[in-house]
């Protein structure tokens, strides 16, 4: 083990470092401030629909995290086709699952919340069902970013997570005073519109 060694790890890894830090950030600021603002009960009937929104999350992260080594592989200038079709065929995956996941979140919100947590905290389903739909979307923006970081576009991944972070921040402030939970579910959903256009026109452009 020798400290260049090290130091070149680093350096080479510290923008998939930045980019969970603000994952983490951009995923956990509803709860932080809810928590902050409406006190525990509140907190709780979000939560209780996130979890099942966070679960199916897992399914992208392991499909874009199975293909990021064979297309990270490939030359975007020799085999640009090639990157572009891996990409296509996965998206088409997600799209299938994100939209089947989707509508069975919405649809089934009641039943899910009743079998898991009990009647008691039925005031998650309406919560549940503005959520449901940030999965399809989440989805997209998966394969979206798994290509650009495929194509060494790392800070441009950074940049525009960074953007969504803020926005975040910003419409929780707006909606979490006078919507409660209802806001962060509002504010779990929006900014993965905001994602999905950022990527797209991201990808678009390489």
């Amino acid at each position: 083990v020798s400290w260049a060694g090290c130091a070149e790890l680093f350096r080479q890894s510290l923008n998939f470092s930045l980019h969970s830090i603000l994952l983490i950030l951009y995923v956990q600021t509803n709860t932080i401030l809810l928590n902050f603002m409406k006190g525990e009960e509140a907190t709780g009937f979000y939560i209780a629909g996130f979890r099942f929104v966070s679960a199916l999350g897992m399914v992208a992260m392991s499909v874009t995290g199975a293909l990021y080594p064979a297309i990270s592989r490939l030359d975007p200038r020799n085999q640009a086709e090639e990157l572009r079709a891996a990409h296509l065929r996965c998206t088409r995956y997600l799209l299938l699952l994100g939209s089947l996941f989707s509508l069975t979140l919405f649809l089934c919100a009641p039943a899910l919340v009743r079998i898991i947590y009990g009647q008691a905290f039925a005031a998650a389903v309406p919560g549940l069902r503005i959520m449901a739909f940030s999965v399809f979307f989440s989805y997209f923006n998966s394969a979206l970013s798994t290509l650009l970081f495929s194509l060494n576009r790392e800070r441009e991944v950074l940049r525009r997570l960074g953007a969504c972070v803020a926005f975040v921040l910003a419409i929780n402030l707006i909606f979490l005073p006078s919507l409660g939970y209802l806001g962060a579910s509002l504010t779990t959903l929006l900014p993965e519109f905001l994602s999905f256009a950022l990527l797209c026109a991201a990808a678009e452009r390489y």
